[in-house]
């Protein structure tokens, strides 16, 4: 059944032509309350950790990505300061909940504070990323390619470093990544064909399935690597490093 799921959800998705919302719920939440299920004792610590990461993400990124046509999201409410689509919060917070909380039971059974005293240092890299932010949007300077710049930065970097230095991670990264990049790609496909988001932008490249287009970036560092990315950050200022 768990194998079977994103399947399920993509052809539920398509047939009822969801919105973005309902693609997420399909995609996101009912995994997300699946994995809760799995692991009742470490919701509190994946719920904290995906509040705090998931909006801070949403509000440093999706202002530069939606300004920038990195992407663009067809929402149904308005949008936060006239840029951000509410439905995006939604998204962030149960994409970082999913992965964390499914890392939690199947690889990470060690008891852990909810929050990790090293979580100030993330804090801190959010400021920094904000004043990052506030120079882009205020010069608005003509930066190509800024997805895979800003994924590289953000993800490629991060999650390079953590395997170099810490190389137990790399197995249990590796593992949990082939489920997600498999639901993933489904969860990719189905808001493409249901038009909950579009890539408007300049790219390196770009993938063609189903006669659907999109970034080859988008396919490095949402589908292949957004699992090791947000995992990066949670070994890195909020767990045990073991």
């Amino acid at each position: 059944m768990i194998l079977a799921y994103p399947f399920i959800a993509f052809f539920i998705s398509i047939a009822l032509k969801t919105n973005f919302i309902t693609t997420i719920f399909l995609f996101l939440a009912i995994p997300s309350i699946y994995v809760t299920i799995k692991g009742k004792n470490d919701v509190k610590k994946s719920l904290v950790f995906a509040l705090l990461v998931g909006i801070s993400a949403v509000l440093l990124i999706d202002p530069i990505a939606e300004t920038a046509m990195i992407w663009g999201i067809s929402t149904i409410f308005p949008k936060l300061f006239g840029i951000i689509p509410l439905e995006q919060f939604v998204w962030g917070i149960l994409f970082c909940y999913f992965i964390v909380q499914a890392y939690e039971v199947k690889f990470d059974k060690n008891d852990h504070k909810v929050l990790h005293e090293r979580f100030k240092y993330f804090f801190l890299v959010a400021f920094l990323a904000f004043l990052a932010e506030v120079y882009y949007l205020i010069m608005r300077p003509n930066w190509e390619y800024i997805y895979i710049l800003g994924g590289s930065i953000l993800f490629l970097l991060p999650i390079t470093s953590l395997l170099i230095v810490h190389l137990n991670f790399r197995k249990k990264f590796f593992k949990s990544s082939f489920y997600t990049a498999y639901l993933f790609l489904f969860f990719e496909l189905a808001a493409l064909i249901n038009g909950n988001w579009f890539f408007p932008g300049k790219y390196i490249a770009s993938i063609l399935i189903m006669n659907h287009a999109f970034p080859l970036e988008e396919f490095i560092f949402f589908v292949l690597l957004g699992n090791a990315g947000v995992l990066t950050f949670y070994e890195f200022f909020d767990d045990d490093r073991k």
